[in-house]
């Protein structure tokens, strides 16, 4: 709470007036709290994706002819609504670029996922580990995201496909994920009557934000428990499940730019004058950086899902398409995977 306190200038229009009066944060501490909590609802529909195959059972390693494993790679997103990320740019009078402004912030996913068939018992193992290398940042570099994850699920066959059962499984399984995203914003946040103090005397200052980016950060650990039903159909297997999911996490936002004060003092210079000007009217200065502000909170709870697709089936390569829709908060999400399966 603490952190959050000290961190508001993020969202308010960070007013120390002359009288030294202590501005009431309460209004922008439910907006960085609600948009975390929100963010992190939506992070088990980002640990689903990756190794959740369409077949709801691989079969088993051996003694089965051939040995079923498989190798493959998924990539996919989860959208934060854009009624969401409003709170965030409301404040400034700011908007998401035109392209993302019906639909919200993207959080994008790439996962490499592995699964192997198990022996005796009817089960099978899938593990994963995501991560967006160079070549796929340099495709939208207007646009900064940096994510890692890692994971791992095991899944029992409680029925298994034949000519007219379908597989029918029950897993558990745990996902860490962490990363970022930062949107520019194409309008300058300026902030009037900040107190800041030059080192000879103390009066107000305007900040300044330049060509900003709207950053939001999050890191998870989610234990999953998920139930999921699929058939095989020639060259289709349709397939349907739900999930629910514990995350612990912490997410949040933050405004990224070079600060400014009066237009000429930037950087850790600017930062230390403010704080000197609020340390004069005896007051507690906010948690800023040469780099701008940022704010992450805790957020944990439960999170249900359906989920379900079909994957195109030519031969040993199989095609994935699925699509996520988050019960807990109304948001979606989606993913495309190409592997090699026997």
């Amino acid at each position: 709470m603490k952190r959050i306190l000290s961190t508001t200038l993020l969202f308010a229009a960070f007013t120390f007036q002359a009288q030294a009066q202590v501005p009431d944060f309460n209004q922008f501490e439910g907006i960085v709290s609600g948009f975390a909590e929100e963010l992190a609802g939506n992070l088990p529909l980002a640990a689903a994706v990756g190794a959740n195959w369409s077949d709801a059972y691989i079969g088993q390693l051996f003694p089965s002819v051939p040995p079923h494993f498989g190798l493959g790679l998924t990539v996919g997103g989860v959208v934060i609504g854009k009624e969401t990320v409003k709170g965030l740019t409301e404040q400034f009078g700011t908007d998401l670029p035109p392209e993302l402004r019906d639909y919200g912030l993207p959080l994008p996913i790439v996962v490499a996922d592995a699964r192997v068939g198990g022996f005796i018992l009817p089960f099978d193992v899938g593990i994963k580990v995501g991560f967006i290398p160079q070549f796929v940042k340099d495709i939208f570099p207007t646009y900064q995201v940096d994510y890692l994850a890692y994971g791992a699920d095991v899944r029992y066959a409680i029925l298994q496909d034949n000519v007219i059962i379908p597989d029918l499984i029950i897993g558990a399984g745990y996902t860490y994920l962490q990363g970022s995203v930062r949107v520019p914003i194409d309008q300058n946040i300026t902030i009037d009557n900040v107190p800041y103090n030059d080192g000879t005397n103390h009066t107000d200052g305007v900040v300044t934000f330049a060509d900003p980016n709207l950053g939001v950060n999050w890191k998870s650990s989610v234990i999953d428990l998920k139930a999921q039903i699929s058939k095989d159909l020639l060259i289709f297997t349709p397939y349907f499940g739900m999930g629910a999911s514990l995350a612990v996490s912490e997410a949040g936002a933050g405004w990224y730019s070079t600060l400014t004060l009066n237009g000429v003092t930037t950087g850790q210079a600017a930062v230390d004058q403010i704080k000197a000007g609020a340390a004069a009217y005896g007051v507690d200065a906010p948690d800023l950086a040469p780099d701008g502000i940022s704010s992450m909170v805790p957020a944990n709870g439960w999170g249900y899902r359906f989920y379900g697709g079909t994957s195109i089936n030519l031969f040993v390569v199989k095609i994935d398409l699925k699509g996520m829709y988050n019960l807990t908060t109304g948001n979606y999400g989606f993913d495309v995977g190409v592997r090699v399966q026997l």
